[in-house]
C-alpha cells in the first residue's frame, strides 16, 4: 500500500534527532527506540531506521540526507578499536561505551547498504569516510570472532547458560547482517572474501550448537527458545536446509 509506506517513511524521518540530545549530548542524526520522551539515539535503532528508509527510498533529497546523516552519526560513534558502542564513544569501561559485535554488524550493514543504494548521492569524501569505517568494523569483527566462529552480544544473555552469556544470539545476529552485506554489488573482492570467511565459520558454529530436537538455546544442550531458534534459522537459511527444517518443526510444536 503506497499510502502506508509513505506514512511509515515520514514517521521515521520525523523521529530522527535533528538537534543535540538534551539528556546525553548525542549529536544529531541518530534514532532512538521510541517516539516518547526518555528515548536517546543508539546504534541499534539507528541502523534499523536507515535500513528501513533504504527499503522505502524513492530518490528524494530529504530521504538521502536523512540516511547520510544517520550514517555519519554511526561513523562518529565508532570506537578506536573499530567496534560500535550502544550510545556513546568511549573507553570500554562501561557497558554503554563498550564496542560490541552485534551492533557493529548492524552498523556495517547500514553503511554498506547505503553506499549500494544511494550511489552518487553520497559525496566522494563521505564515501571514503564510510569505507574507512567499514574496514575498521570488519577488522573488529575478525578480531572478536572466537576461533570456533561465535560472537558474544553485549546486552543479551541467557539465564540458563553457565556464564549467563548467549553466543548463539550474537553469532546469529552478526551472521545475518553479513549475509545481507554480501548482497550489495559495490563490495570489492577483498571485502567480500573477508566477510564470507567470517560468515562460513559463524554458520558452522551455529550448526554445531543445534539441539537434537531441532531448537537452539544459548549454547548446545541448553533449552531451546523461539527467539534463538528463529535467529539461527535466519542465519542458516542459505547454508543448510535440513537444519532449518528441523528448526521449523520445533517451532511449529512450540507455537
Amino acid at each position: 500500500n503506497p499510502e502506508s509506506i509513505e506514512l511509515m517513511k515520514n514517521h521515521l524521518l520525523n523521529l530522527q534527532y535533528k538537534v543535540k540530545h538534551p539528556f546525553n549530548g548525542a549529536m544529531p542524526g541518530g534514532w532512538g527506540w521510541t517516539s516518547y520522551s526518555g528515548s536517546v539515539p543508539d546504534a541499534d535503532d539507528t541502523p534499523g531506521a536507515i535500513l528501513a528508509l533504504l527499503e522505502m527510498y524513492q530518490g528524494n533529497d530529504d530521504e538521502a540526507k536523512a540516511i547520510i546523516d544517520g550514517c555519519n552519526w554511526l561513523v562518529n560513534l565508532q570506537n578506536s578499536d573499530g567496534g560500535i558502542p550502544t550510545f556513546c564513544k568511549g573507553w570500554g569501561r562501561l557497558p554503554f561505551d563498550q564496542s560490541c559485535a552485534d551492533l557493529t554488524g548492524h552498523t556495517l550493514l547500514a553503511l554498506i547498504s547505503s553506499i549500494d543504494v544511494l550511489g552518487d548521492k553520497i559525496s566522494a569524501s563521505q564515501k571514503a569516510t564510510f569505507k574507512k569505517c567499514i574496514q575498521k568494523a570488519i577488522v573488529y569483527l575478525q578480531k572478536h570472532q572466537h576461533r570456533l566462529g561465535s560472537w558474544m552480544p553485549l546486552w543479551f544473555g541467557n539465564q540458563l547458560t553457565f556464564d549467563k552469556r548467549n553466543p548463539v544470539y550474537g553469532t546469529a545476529k552478526v551472521a545475518t547482517y553479513i549475509q545481507d552485506c554480501l548482497k550489495c554489488k559495490w563490495l570489492d573482492y577483498r571485502l567480500r572474501l573477508e566477510l564470507q570467511l567470517m560468515l562460513s565459520t559463524a554458520q558452522n558454529y551455529l550448526l554445531d550448537q543445534q539441539n537434537s530436537d531441532g531448537s537452539w538455546g544459548g549454547y548446545k544442550d541448553i533449552e531451546g527458545t523461539i527467539e534463538e531458534t528463529s535467529l539461527a534459522i535466519c542465519a542458516l537459511a542459505k547454508k543448510n536446509k535440513d537444519a532449518c527444517l528441523k528448526g521449523f518443526t520445533w517451532l511449529e510444536k512450540e507455537c
